[in-house]
């Protein structure tokens, strides 16, 4: 692969960059997930204790004056609109770098590209008002064999 092999251990993550916070990202807490406001790397997760004096951003609402400073309308942003996708994006970025840590350690789950991410979903979704596929499926717009890419992210017994 163009990317090198994908690791899986903790070890070879955190020798090559990998924030010790962003190996226990996962679905459950992605949400919780709280970014140091000078470097823009992940910091801890909510309720758990900081270094003093550092500055922590990744609350809903800062999120969206983040948003709405790149752009996008206010008016069109809901608090679970942004929750949610800020959920699985951290989820998405955590998981690569920790899958890539040679290529991405330390670099990838950042919030800067956080919010360029979410800029690209709310200008998709909310702007031009395109639906994801399973929704389209669901409301019967398109045929259910219509092929694409799906995540599983839990699976419940």
């Amino acid at each position: 692969s163009r990317y090198g092999p994908m690791q899986d251990n903790d070890v070879s993550c955190l020798n090559n960059g990998v924030q010790q916070v962003t190996l226990k990202v996962n679905p459950g807490n992605a949400s919780k997930l709280r970014f140091d406001s000078d470097s823009g790397l992940p910091s801890h997760f909510f309720g758990q204790s900081c270094a003093v004096g550092v500055k922590i951003i990744g609350k809903v609402n800062e999120i969206c004056t983040s948003l709405t400073e790149h752009g996008c309308d206010k008016s069109l942003l809901s608090d679970s609109w942004i929750s949610n996708h800020y959920r699985w994006i951290i989820w998405k970025l955590a998981s690569m770098e920790r899958r890539f840590p040679h290529v991405l350690g330390g670099a990838y789950l950042t919030y800067p590209r956080i919010i360029t991410q979410l800029v690209a979903r709310y200008e998709k979704e909310l702007r031009r008002a395109k639906r994801p596929a399973v929704r389209m499926i669901l409301n019967r717009d398109i045929a259910s064999s219509r092929l694409m890419i799906l995540c599983v992210s839990q699976v419940m017994r």
